[in-house]
């Protein structure tokens, strides 16, 4: 007497797949973003569990269900699972020959309906047409996959290799054994041990499929780990890895240490106060409060102090990053201490009008050209301006030429009041003043020379002066797409001066 039988059996595979269909949907969907295929799985199990259960059902339910159709479902699992395991390793296919056979295998289990054969027919046919389809989803999984990846595939492909000598071994049997007769759900002790081998792969396969997935996972994050350490450590500029909490440094590229002095091994686990990297300890304070309320800063001009105490300029960006659930900042830190003294040296050069701290007419060409290199990578258009103030050879004939040199620094005063800090206001000699500007949202220069009349205007009202400053102004414009050398467009700002003078005078 058998303890148990195959309705049983099946019983306990339907509670088996609807087990492993959940696994698999869980798997589909933390992972569907990342691997292709997945879908195909959990399509797979479900067609799998509803087969089973029709199986299961046989004698309750129409032969041309429980036979025909809950065997046709069978054969469209194992393509299904066969076309996900392909797109999850790369390697897709037509599958036009599978699904050849699995339409001659749904005529026949049809006819077996109709036309009713012996067990041992169907178990030969079920057997047979497993196998050639099983066979598939090993070869691809331990063979056609690619060599690096098959340790990742090799579980799946081990058990595929489980179903087929399962399969073997039942075809073996068939042929060596009396032909089967009768109802299957009264089959002997080998299909109940049969299907009991199959419970167990099913099991293995569901776990493999989920080591499977995770091994990719692993192989992946190890990946770009090695991608980002390689970025990392090659980066042209500084980058350190900090604890966002107290500052505990993680890791340091060869750019901090050729920009620091410090090596690898003087800075790791200690913190950036303890190194007195930065020119004040409450610079770093300031810096969290700004990531903590921004995310990220960029192009910050930041002081730094090497290892020998000397004092540098960088410019230091930050972002705030996550690594296994601890808050990090990620700074990257490039030296322009150089570029600074350069820009001191112009600045300490004879570029200054004595008189009215403007840039003499050698510092506007000098700041003008780096300008306009400047608007040629941006593409952005400049304005300049060309000013002269007006009858200032009559306020030195009448008041003095010290009327007449406060006069030049009250335009002076007007001009800088009026354009910003970026813009480049300069004294070209004598009455002659030249502003470099771009204007926000406007490629012409009517308001900012608006601005300056308005300026120039309550100046006059301010001052108790023997005179009223007025300006004479022409303008031109640079336009990086039709390149002009400065003194073309002074010439032409300076010929639509005189024209604006002589339609005053006029």
């Amino acid at each position: 007497m058998q303890i148990l039988d195959v309705r049983t059996i099946v019983f306990a595979d339907t509670i088996n797949f609807i087990v492993c269909t959940c696994f698999v949907a869980a798997l589909w969907r933390q992972n569907r973003t990342r691997f292709a295929g997945l879908q195909f799985l959990v399509a797979a199990f479900s067609c799998q569990t509803v087969a089973v259960f029709l199986i299961m059902l046989r004698g309750v339910i129409p032969d041309l269900v429980s036979i025909s159709f809950a065997n046709a479902l069978v054969f469209t699992t194992s393509i299904l699972a066969l076309m996900g395991l392909e797109r999850f390793v790369g390697k897709v296919r037509s599958q036009w020959l599978n699904f050849t056979l699995l339409g001659i295998y749904s005529v026949i289990f049809i006819s077996f309906a109709i036309n009713p054969v012996s067990l041992g027919i169907r178990n030969y046919a079920v057997t047979i047409g497993l196998l050639l389809i099983w066979a598939q989803p090993m070869w691809l999984m331990l063979v056609r996959t690619d060599r690096e990846l098959r340790p990742v595939t090799f579980s799946v492909g081990l058990v595929y290799a489980g179903f087929c000598l399962t399969n073997l071994i039942r075809l073996g049997h068939y042929l060596t054994s009396p032909m089967a007769q009768g109802d299957y759900m009264k089959a002997g002790a080998f299909e109940v041990i049969a299907l009991l081998a199959y419970d167990v792969l099913t099991v293995a396969l569901t776990i493999a499929l989920v080591m499977m997935v995770n091994k990719r996972l692993a192989m992946e994050l190890k990946s770009r780990e090695e991608t980002f350490s390689a970025a990392f450590r090659a980066a042209p500029y500084g980058l350190t890895l900090t604890s966002l909490e107290d500052g505990t440094i993680f890791e340091v590229n060869e750019g901090f240490t050729d920009l620091t002095g410090y090596t690898r091994e003087e800075v790791l686990g200690r913190s950036t106060l303890e190194l007195s990297l930065w020119q004040d300890s409450e610079h770093r304070q300031e810096i969290v409060d700004e990531l903590l309320q921004h995310g990220k800063i960029r192009d910050r001009e930041q002081r730094f102090r090497r290892k020998s105490g000397e004092m540098q300029t960088g410019v230091f960006c930050a972002d705030i990053i996550t690594i296994g659930n601890r808050r990090c900042i990620l700074t990257g830190l490039s030296d322009i201490s150089r570029r600074k003294q350069m820009e001191d040296e112009i600045r300490n050069m004879s570029l200054r009008d004595s008189l009215t701290g403007l840039l003499n007419r050698r510092g506007f060409f000098v700041m003008t050209e780096q300008k306009f290199k400047e608007a040629n990578r941006t593409g952005t258009k400049l304005q300049l301006v060309y000013i002269d103030a007006n009858d200032l050879k009559k306020i030195n004939d009448s008041f003095g030429h010290d009327e007449g040199d406060r006069a030049l620094q009250d335009l002076a005063q007007v001009l800088t009041a009026t354009f910003r800090e970026m813009d480049i206001v300069a004294r070209m000699g004598g009455d002659e003043f030249t502003v470099c500007f771009t204007e926000p949202q406007d490629t012409h220069p009517e308001k900012a020379l608006e601005r300056l009349q308005h300026n120039i205007a309550d100046i006059n009202e301010q001052h108790a002066r023997p005179y009223h400053l007025a300006i004479s102004f022409g303008t031109s414009t640079y336009d990086p797409l039709n390149p002009r050398s400065i003194d073309e467009l002074l010439s032409q700002a300076d010929k639509e001066m005189y024209r604006h003078k002589q339609s005053k005078s006029g």
